[in-house]
């Protein structure tokens, strides 16, 4: 794997999370709206899976 790869990966890593620290942050000061609750599995669910995506890509190619 080339180098630029494992920078995309580790970029793409650290920008889910900030997506995760601002949901933690928009889930305690919006949890009374409706329609945030919509997009709850959304904010959670694809920031972690595009993080241990690039967990197992970095453990492979070390």
């Amino acid at each position: 794997m080339k180098k630029e790869t494992i920078k995309t990966v580790i970029i793409v890593a650290d920008i889910s999370s900030v997506l995760i620290l601002a949901y933690i942050v928009m889930k305690t000061y919006l949890n009374d709206y409706t329609c945030f609750k919509i997009f709850d599995m959304f904010l959670t669910v694809i920031p972690l899976l595009i993080i241990r995506i690039g967990e197992m890509l970095l453990e492979r190619y070390k």
